[in-house]
């Protein structure tokens, strides 16, 4: 948040909500939260919906990785 320049009283009132991945679209879309993280097949419908743009996604914010097992090749 500091990156993206908010100060730090606005850091500081940041409130975390739990929620199951199922409902976290809903709950941004109805207005009851301002922000998610979303990944996998939930953030790939929510895309696919439209009216929600991503802040930032892994590849902005620490550059291309490769993550999970290799694979051996002969």
């Amino acid at each position: 948040m500091k990156k993206g320049g908010a100060s730090l009283d606005q850091i500081k009132s940041v409130q975390l909500v739990p929620l199951p991945p199922p409902n976290i679209e809903d709950a941004l879309r109805k207005g009851q939260i301002d922000a998610a993280a979303l990944g996998g097949q939930f953030q790939q419908r929510a895309l696919a919906v439209g009216g929600l743009r991503p802040v930032f996604t892994e590849i902005t914010e620490y550059g291309p990785f490769r993550s999970g097992p290799r694979r051996a090749m002969r």
